[in-house]
C-alpha cells in the first residue's frame, strides 16, 4: 500500500516546508481542550475517516490489509498518527526541519 507511504511523505514534506503550520497541528491535537479540537476539526473528521476507510478496504480487497481489521479504528490510527510523528521530527530535529535523508531512514524501518 504505497499510497499510505506517499501521503506521509507528503504530509512529512509539507511539515518540513511550512515548520509554523505544523507545530499549530501538533499543539492543536496535544490540546487537551476538547471544545476547541472540536471546533477545529470536527468539520472535517467524517470526511477523513471515510477517505481512510476506501483506502482501508482497497488495502483489503488487494490482500494487503487483514479483511477482520476494526476499519473505523485504523482509520483513527492513520488520522492521528502523522501529527505524533511529526511531533517526534520536531522533537528530534530541534530546528524543526529534517531533510529527506533522515526520512528515508527512519522510512527503512516500515520495510
Amino acid at each position: 500500500m504505497n499510497i499510505f507511504r506517499g501521503l506521509y511523505y507528503g504530509g512529512f514534506r509539507f511539515a518540513n516546508s511550512h515548520p509554523k503550520i505544523s507545530k499549530i497541528g501538533v499543539l492543536l491535537m496535544r490540546s487537551n481542550s476538547a471544545e476547541l479540537k472540536r471546533t477545529v476539526v470536527e468539520t472535517n473528521y467524517q470526511l477523513a475517516i471515510e477517505f481512510y476507510i476506501k483506502l482501508i478496504e482497497r488495502g483489503i480487497a488487494e490482500g494487503a490489509i487483514r479483511s477482520d481489521i476494526n476499519k473505523e479504528l485504523l482509520a483513527n490510527l492513520f488520522i492521528h498518527m502523522p501529527t505524533n510523528v511529526v511531533d517526534f521530527f520536531f522533537k528530534k530535529y530541534e530546528s524543526g526541519t529534517y531533510n529527506d535523508k533522515e526520512l528515508k531512514e527512519n522510512d527503512r524501518t516500515n520495510d
